[in-house]
This record gives structure tokens, sequence and C-alpha cells, in this order.
């Protein structure tokens, strides 16, 4: 058999495998998208000035379906949403200074700065530390509460989040401080703190101190 009945007879079966693979990996690559990534669904599309909203419907690679939104301005995808409010208010993040909540209905577009209440540490009266993992808590002493007190009066925001979404990873310390007045609720990650209610996350790094610092732990552990 000369080369070239050789070529007229491999061609077409390199050919059809070169394809059956391509499809082959390509399937494969969408299972593994649809099985660990996000697959989202476009739902509705609102417009407000020269802003786009897309919601979608999502489920990724574990847990129930969730709503996703993404904000778009000029064309220019600027954040991923983090709560519609009603039928016609949405908030997105941008940066790690700024809110905005804008309205489909009246048209409207609002920026929101980060707000934080201070602690003032004589009208506490208590504070509790609840490690999550196993529901260990420890009670601040009068020099931990100042301490604590002067650590979120002097902490940086850290981009906001929706207050009303679970964590993933859930927070690793829940934090009860007792006032006169009333109780304020706080939950954090292992260098942020976000008190209940509010959007906004804060960073109680030291100077010097890189993201990676389990901050909290250390506080924890050193609580007598």
């Amino acid at each position: 058999m000369n080369w070239k009945k050789r070529i007229l007879i491999f061609l077409p079966i390199t050919i059809v495998v070169a394809l059956a693979l391509s499809f082959f990996v390509t399937q494969f690559l969408k299972y593994l998208g649809e099985a660990f990534g996000e697959n989202c669904n476009l739902v509705d599309t609102f417009y407000v000035k020269n802003y786009k909203i897309e919601e979608s419907e999502c489920i990724g690679w574990a847990g129930p379906k969730y709503d996703s939104y993404k904000l778009y301005e000029n064309g220019r995808h600027l954040s991923a949403g983090l709560l519609k409010q009603d039928t016609c208010q949405f908030y997105f993040s941008h940066g790690n200074d700024t809110l905005l909540r804008l309205d489909s209905c009246k048209q409207t577009v609002e920026f929101f700065l980060p707000e934080k209440r201070n602690l003032v540490s004589s009208e506490i009266d208590s504070v509790v530390i609840f490690k999550t993992s196993d529901s260990i808590k420890r009670k601040l002493n009068a020099k931990e509460i100042m301490e604590f007190v002067i650590r979120w009066n002097n902490s940086i925001s850290d981009g906001a989040q929706n207050p009303d979404r679970e964590w993933y990873p859930p927070p690793k310390y829940l934090i009860e401080v007792f006032t006169k007045n009333e109780i304020r609720k706080f939950k954090t990650s292992h260098i942020t703190i976000q008190e209940k209610g509010s959007f906004w996350n804060f960073n109680i790094l030291d100077k010097g101190e890189d993201r990676t610092t389990q901050k909290f732990d250390k506080i924890f552990n050193m609580i007598d």
C-alpha cells in the first residue's frame, strides 16, 4: 500500500477521532463547570438611568438555588449585587467605601459611605465572645473590653455585604455587647467584623499585619 492510499484511509479516521475527542472534551468541561462552578439563568433586566441590572437565578456545585444581581454602568460591569430590597430597590457595593442604592421605579441612584456606631466603654456592662466551631464562650474583663472598644472604633471599612445572607464559610466568632440600653451583636471572619443589621464589614488588623492573619483567633486565645 503506497503512501497516498494510506493518507486516504487514515485521514478520515483521524478527522472523525479528533471531532469525537473535541465533543467529549467540551461536554466534560461543561459538566465540570455545572458541577463545580456556578450555573446561572437570566431572569430579568432593569434599567436605572445609565445603569443596567441583571437578575439571575443561580446554583453552585453545592447548596440551594439563589438569586444573583450584576450591575453595569454604560455597558461596563461594576459590581455583584448585595440585596434586592423589594421589587424596585437594589443595593450594590462599589469598592470598600461606597454603597449604591438603585430604585428602578423612581429612577434614582443614591450613594452611601460606610456607617459605624462607635462603642462607649463606660456604657458597656459586659462582652461575650462565642467560638462557633465548638460552642465555647468567653467573657471579657474590663481591660479586654477597653481593647475591643478601641479595635472596633478604629477599624476601617472592608466593603459591604448583605446583612441578611448567611456567611460561607460561617462566621468563626459571634460577639454580644451588653450595654445599658441594648444588646449589640456582631459576627466575624478571621480579620473582619460586621454588626447585625449593617451592610458594612470592618477590618481590625493592626498596622503591618497581612490579610492571612487569624486575628480573632489571637484575640480569643488571649482572653483570660
